[in-house]
């Protein structure tokens, strides 16, 4: 096997560490965000909280229990494939969550779908990812990738929190 040089300039590792921030910004607010969803479904689909946080608490063990399966997927798959079919999959997720108007729907989508897809794109297998890419520095990359999951939480959620409360006034997004 021949030995290729380096190439000048940014180590492409690094632009494989800004994919998986941007991955962590973007799915991380999912399960983060959840909350600011439901007070408004309670008023808008009359569903209770402790019916709607039913489908948060499912999605949790099913991202849970899905983990060793998508780490199995990731060596039989390769990290490229499987994190782009569950970043699709994240999509198609949550596109359908806007149709929700079924608790059973809300529980299948958020609780199993979403949750499993996003299993898949996590930091499990990011990490795993990044720690072929990285020898030297790999703490470093890692710790950057699980920036970007707080970072969404920080940005995204407030932002989403305020959109609701000029909706539906500040009483809608505090009181049930």
């Amino acid at each position: 096997m021949r030995h290729t040089p380096p190439r000048p300039g940014l180590y492409e590792g690094w632009r494989i560490v800004a994919t998986t921030v941007w991955m962590a910004v973007f799915t991380g607010v999912g399960r983060r965000g959840f909350g600011g969803f439901v007070i408004p479904m309670t008023a808008e689909l009359g569903w209770n909280r402790s019916t709607i946080s039913l489908a948060a608490a499912l999605g949790a063990l099913s991202s849970g229990l899905s983990q060793p399966f998508v780490g199995r997927l990731y060596d039989r798959l390769g990290g490229r494939r499987l994190i782009l079919v569950c970043l699709l999959l994240s999509g198609l997720g949550t596109a359908l969550l806007a149709l929700t108007n079924n608790l059973l729907f809300l529980i299948l989508v958020f609780g199993v779908l979403l949750s499993i897809a996003q299993a898949g794109c996590s930091l499990t297998t990011t990490s795993a990812l990044l720690s072929k890419w990285f020898h030297r520095q790999r703490a470093t990359a890692m710790a950057l990738t699980t920036t970007g999951s707080s970072v969404g939480g920080l940005l995204l959620v407030p932002s989403y929190t305020s959109s609701e409360a000029s909706r539906h006034g500040p009483i809608a997004s505090s009181n049930s």
